[in-house]
């Protein structure tokens, strides 16, 4: 995650994007089974609340839930959206709304899985935006952005930078699991 300067402020994982958890994702995403984003979202609930204070027992705070876009093509075909409904399980979980739609993916973009960290960045540019209601939304809001998987960071980064143009105050990146740094699932800087 410190390969370059990123625009969130932390990020939060629950596991290592190999594996079980890979599996997880892959089922939920690929097989046709939206259902596995409650079982996910129930995951990385008990993640936040392991990240309590330890003195005061008092949860991280935000503002809003919103969750990484998924291109409307890709949303069509599938059928559902995995970050929207792990970010709606999680928004009543933890009573935080979330606002879906606000940030818009604007163009399909090539498939990641097969691009390096600059070729993801580049491929990257100008894919997302804010709806038009988005200014008086976000304005001084602290907002955890919920993604399925981080693997490069650019996706997060990219969300990260919209969102803070946008009037966010701070954006924090919560994902099930990352590939970043598989010595280090959990918490990254």
């Amino acid at each position: 995650c410190s390969e370059f300067e990123r625009s969130f402020r932390k990020g939060y994982s629950c596991a290592t994007y190999d594996g079980r958890a890979a599996d997880i994702v892959r089922d939920m995403k690929y097989r046709g089974n939206p259902w596995i984003a409650r079982k996910i979202a129930l995951i990385m609930r008990d993640k936040i609340l392991s990240e309590s204070d330890p003195v005061t027992g008092e949860l991280p705070h935000w503002d809003l839930l919103i969750p990484a876009p998924m291109n409307i093509m890709k949303k069509k075909k599938r059928g559902y959206d995995q970050a929207a409904l792990i970010a709606g399980f999680l928004s009543r979980e933890f009573g935080v709304p979330c606002a879906d739609g606000i940030l818009i993916r604007n163009r399909s973009t090539d498939v990641m899985s097969a691009l390096s960290a600059d070729e993801r960045r580049a491929n990257l540019t100008g894919a997302f935006s804010l709806n038009a209601y988005a200014a008086d939304r976000l304005r001084e809001q602290d907002i955890l952005l919920i993604d399925d998987v981080f693997t490069t960071g650019s996706t997060a980064d990219a969300c990260a930078e919209v969102l803070l143009s946008g009037g966010a105050n701070n954006v924090d990146v919560f994902v099930f699991a990352s590939g970043a740094d598989k010595s280090r699932p959990g918490l990254w800087l």
